[in-house]
C-alpha cells in the first residue's frame, strides 16, 4: 500500500489488512512471535496520524522503556525517513515532533507503572503485548490508556488497537474473547501468515515450545498456559454452558480445601449429564464457605464432594 502525495509505502499480510478494515474502537490483533505485530502497529499509527493531520498525537505504549527504545522509537523513524517527513526525536521526553504539516506527533509511554499514564490528549493509541502484563496491571494500564484517548479531531473516530501474544486466559481473552461488546473486535493470526521470516524459524519454535505451546506462540490461540496443566485437550468453547441452577434444584458442589483460597465447583445433573454452573473462590476457610454456600442457594438439597484433605 502506497500513501497518496508521500513516498511512504506500507506492507500489510491478509489478517493484518483484516484488522485494519475492523470498524469497533478497541480491535485487538493476536498472532504469535513472528507474526507481524510490531511492523503493523508501526504501520497502522503513521496511517492514522495522516488520519488526524498536524495537530494530532498518536500515542504508542510499550510494557517498558527498554522496548521502546529498542523495538517502537527506531521502527517509527525509519518509517518516517523512509517517506521522506521531516522531524525531531525527544528521547527525555520519548516524543517525535513531526513537521511537514501532513502528520502529527508521536509519543511513546510505557505501562510497567499505569499511574504515570497522564498529563496528554491522544487522538489514537497503540498497545503492544498487553498481555505479558500482570492481569490487574493490564486492567488498569488499559483504563488509563483509554481515559488519555480523548483528542477530538472532527471527522474522526477515536479508537485504541491492541497487539499482543496470547499469555493463556488473562486480560485479553477476558476483554475481547469474552466480551459481548461490539467495540471490542478481535482478529487471531498465525505466525505462518507472515511470508518475510526465515524458512526454518516456526519449525524450530515448535521444536522448542511443543505442540501445546505452539498454539499459542505461532497460531495465536488463547490456551492455558499453566506449568503441569492436567487436561490440554480441554476446549472453553466447545465445552460451555449456558444452563444456570434452577430453584430448588439438586446441586453436586466438588469442593477443594486452600487455606485462604477455598474454591467449589457447582453443578447440576439433567438427563444424565453434568453441567458446571457456578463457582465459589478465594474465600478464608471451611466455614466461610459454607456460609457463600448457605446464602447463596438457601432453598436447595446440596451435595458435597470435598477432596482428600477434607476427610
Amino acid at each position: 500500500m502506497k500513501h497518496e502525495h508521500t513516498k511512504l509505502q506500507v506492507s500489510f499480510t491478509q489478517p493484518q489488512i483484516d484488522f485494519y478494515a475492523l470498524k469497533g474502537r478497541y480491535p485487538a490483533f493476536v498472532t504469535g512471535f513472528g507474526g507481524g505485530k510490531t511492523e503493523c502497529m508501526a504501520n497502522i499509527a503513521v496511517l492514522d496520524s495522516f488520519a488526524g493531520g498536524a495537530s494530532s498525537l498518536v500515542a504508542l505504549y510499550e510494557p517498558t522503556y527498554d522496548l521502546v527504545k529498542l523495538i517502537i522509537a527506531p521502527r517509527m523513524q525509519e518509517l518516517l525517513d523512509e517517506g521522506g517527513f521531516a522531524y525531531t526525536y525527544n528521547k527525555s521526553d520519548h516524543i517525535i515532533f513531526t513537521s511537514s504539516g501532513q502528520l502529527g506527533d508521536f509519543i511513546f509511554r510505557t505501562m510497567d507503572n499505569p499511574a504515570r499514564i497522564v498529563g496528554y490528549q491522544a487522538f489514537r493509541s497503540h498497545v503492544d503485548e498487553l498481555d505479558t502484563l500482570p492481569q490487574d496491571k493490564a486492567e488498569e494500564a488499559w483504563k488509563k490508556i483509554l481515559g488519555r484517548t480523548r483528542q477530538n479531531i472532527e471527522g474522526q473516530q477515536n479508537t485504541t488497537r491492541v497487539y499482543t501474544t496470547p499469555e493463556g486466559f488473562r486480560f485479553v481473552y477476558n476483554r475481547w474473547q469474552k466480551s459481548p461488546d461490539p467495540d471490542y473486535q478481535l482478529k487471531q493470526a498465525s505466525s505462518r501468515s507472515n511470508p518475510f521470516l526465515p524458512k526454518d524459524y516456526l519449525d524450530k519454535l515448535e521444536e522448542t515450545y511443543g505442540p501445546e505451546l505452539a498454539k499459542a506462540y505461532i497460531d495465536g490461540q488463547f490456551v492455558n498456559m499453566t506449568t503441569g496443566s492436567v487436561y490440554h485437550e480441554f476446549d472453553r468453547e466447545r465445552c460451555q454452558t449456558k444452563y444456570t441452577v434452577a430453584p430448588r434444584e439438586q446441586l453436586h458442589i466438588g469442593m477443594d480445601f486452600n487455606v485462604y483460597n477455598m474454591t467449589a465447583a457447582v453443578s447440576v445433573i439433567r438427563k444424565d449429564t453434568m453441567y458446571l454452573v457456578d463457582e465459589f473462590h478465594g474465600l478464608k476457610d471451611t466455614p466461610d464457605l459454607i456460609d457463600a454456600i448457605r446464602e447463596k442457594y438457601p432453598n436447595h438439597k446440596i451435595f458435597v464432594y470435598p477432596d482428600a484433605s477434607g476427610r
